[in-house]
């Protein structure tokens, strides 16, 4: 009996397996999704989305963006800038001067600006608008430096 059932179990296996569908092997490349990620790349490369406008910085003194010097002679001439204040400039120059520390020696606090070492009365060379500017520095106390243009001053904290 034992034969006979083993024999009847693997013909029956024999048939289910014929009439099952058979699946062909998918013949896959392993570089498949490589290839995809790369051409998506490429074409976002090609395509890029549309830049985003400049967004207004509060933390950056001055002008805000969109703002376009005047010019004259419809845009012909060298360009034309609306005159500035003392206070102006010297906000628009404060901003770009890189204070790297604080230190005293000898009674003087000195100040680390643009990596050079300044004292109290010192002057700082900065460009604006393509003319050299002196910026004095009245005051160095600890994390406090008083800069001035002609008659206006500008405290920076830190």
């Amino acid at each position: 009996m034992r034969p006979l059932l083993l024999l009847l179990s693997v013909l029956l296996v024999l048939a289910a397996r014929a009439q099952a569908p058979r699946a062909e092997p998918r013949k896959t490349d392993p570089f498949d999704r490589t290839v995809e990620r790369i051409n998506a790349l490429l074409a976002q490369r090609l395509s890029p989305p549309a830049f985003e406008p400049a967004r207004f910085n509060p933390f950056i003194i001055g002008p805000r963006p969109g703002t376009v010097p005047v010019q004259t002679d419809g845009g012909a001439g060298p360009e034309v800038f609306p005159p500035s204040s003392d206070e102006t400039v010297l906000q628009q120059l404060a901003s770009t001067i890189r204070v790297t520390g604080f230190f005293s020696r000898d009674d003087r606090n000195y100040v680390v600006v643009d990596g050079a070492p300044r004292r109290e009365g010192d002057f700082i060379i900065l460009r604006h608008r393509d003319t050299p500017v002196n910026l004095r520095l009245k005051s160095v106390e600890n994390h406090r430096l008083v800069l001035g243009l002609n008659d206006a001053e500008y405290v920076l904290r830190f």
